[in-house]
């Protein structure tokens, strides 16, 4: 499960000294769990970053799952993209095992990234895909 999205909330270039020492997105994740925290059956982790945007361990019901932020400008403009996985063998496991909690899980996460995106001004032309990211 993916989503895309347009603003210009977040940051997304970088001056010429900060190559190989930002990652983009940092604003998004920590804005994204400042949503997210508001929740109380939804729990996070510090996210991570990782050399193609940021991480995020987090709980929902239960179910482990991370969630992926990328910085997609160089695809189209002032978008960004995000996608939701089971977090480590035991959850990748359990959703295939049990996948109508693991579903029940991501739902309720979309549900809670959809709102906090959909309330937010700056953020426009939200879109939710089920294709599977690359």
């Amino acid at each position: 499960m993916q989503a895309y999205f347009k603003t210009d909330k977040f940051r997304q270039e970088l001056h010429e000294d900060e190559i190989d020492v930002v990652v983009l997105g940092q604003d998004c994740i920590q804005w994204l769990q400042s949503q997210l925290d508001a929740h109380k059956d939804v729990a996070t982790e510090r996210p991570i970053f990782e050399d193609w945007g940021w991480t995020m361990a987090v709980s929902v019901k239960g179910s482990q799952l991370w969630l992926n932020v990328q910085d997609w400008s160089f695809e189209e403009r002032q978008t960004w993209r995000l996608w939701l996985e089971p977090r480590g063998v035991v959850a990748s496991i359990a959703a295939r095992v049990t996948p109508g909690r693991h579903k029940a899980a991501r739902m309720r996460l979309r549900s809670v990234i959809d709102e906090a995106l959909s309330g937010a001004p700056a953020i426009r032309e939200v879109r939710w895909t089920e294709a599977k990211p690359d």
